[in-house]
Formats: C-alpha cells, structure tokens, sequence
C-alpha cells in the first residue's frame, strides 16, 4: 500500500496524535492539533493517503494482516495470558472487536496497556494506531474481518514461489 517515505510519516503523524508530537507533512512543521481535532486530523490523514491506494479488482476482497499490530490485537482481543502461535494464526478479527479494542485503547494509559493480557511488549505504544489504521484499511476494501496470520511475509513469498 505505501512505500516506506509515506509509511514513515504516516507512523509520524499517528504518534504524534498520541504522544503530543509536533505534526508534520512532508518533512516540515505544520503545527500542533489539540484535543478532539487531533483524533480527526489523523483520521483524516489515513483516509487521503488511503484514497490514493489503488483497490483490488476482484470482490470480495480477502484481507490476511500479519505480525506487529495485527497480530497484537487479536492476542488482546483473545485476552490470551501467554503468546500462543497456534491461537493467533488464522484467528479472525471483526470491525465489531476493533470497535471494541480502540476505546480501550484510547481509555488506558502506556502502564495500564502494558498489563493487558495478550498485549506483546513494546506494542502498548502504537497499538491504538495500529488498530485505527487497520479499521480505517478494512473500510477501504470494504471487508469487515482480518485473516490474523502469526507468520511473516516470508512465508508469503515462499507460499508464492512454490505454490
């Protein structure tokens, strides 16, 4: 979907809605977006960069999200006390469990994401904008569940070149 200049500002920018950062376009300073306008600029911000991602021609469209984020809100959403592969892998989630997890999100603090079951150290800092960027990716492509995939992209590559 991005390459890996769009990638690194968009990351910018959904850590600066948490964490008070300046906001930037582009490298350069434009400012910082206060309170409830804050949420939105970067909601905002998903969408136009979204927007100009060119849709999958064939419907409906299967979405298989893998490692990082993806794979850190369903062992949340499982509430799961110790990672397990084998519950990850192939696990489903819905909008309705991301409407659910981003609330919670937005309602705890770094400490008390930290103590969530299932939630993989060093996520509880950029889960809330990994779930709003998958739920803003899920409503792009019009599909209301993520295929959970605990392997990497390796494995898709390997999938490709041997199947």
């Amino acid at each position: 979907f991005m390459d890996d200049s769009n990638a690194a500002e968009l990351a910018y920018r959904m850590d600066a809605l948490f964490y008070d950062l300046p906001a930037t376009r582009g490298g350069a300073y434009v400012g910082k977006p206060d309170g409830v306008n804050k949420l939105h600029t970067h909601l905002v911000a998903i969408d136009e960069r979204l927007a100009t991602t060119p849709l999958p021609s064939q419907k409906p469209v299967t979405l298989v999200g893998l490692a990082g984020s993806v794979t850190t809100l369903s062992a949340v959403h499982q509430k799961l006390a110790r990672w397990d592969p084998a519950k990850i892998q192939g696990s489903i989630l819905k909008t309705d469990d991301l409407e659910k997890l981003i609330p919670l999100f937005r309602q705890t603090t770094l400490d008390q994401k930290k103590t969530l079951p299932g939630m993989v150290a060093g996520r509880e800092d950029t889960i809330r904008a990994g779930s709003l960027i998958l739920k803003k990716v899920m409503e792009r492509l019009g599909t209301s569940q993520v295929i959970v995939s605990d392997r990497g992209l390796r494995y898709g590559v390997v999938w490709d070149q041997v199947v």
